[in-house]
């Protein structure tokens, strides 16, 4: 193979560590925090229904 980044060992590791350390930074920092409120608009109604279910 030509591949130079070499996935488990090497700069592809460093790549793939770094990329899943700042989609976590992103999504603590910036989904979370700004979004929070719409996603539970938006999943309410299921919520309701999980718990209606879950009563009986």
């Amino acid at each position: 193979n030509n591949c130079t980044l070499e996935w488990c060992d090497g700069y592809g590791m460093l790549l793939i560590l770094v990329g899943i350390t700042y989609l976590g930074l992103i999504y603590y920092y910036v989904i979370k925090r700004y979004c929070t409120n719409q996603i539970k608009i938006i999943f309410s109604p299921l919520t309701d229904c999980l718990a209606c279910i879950r009563q009986r």
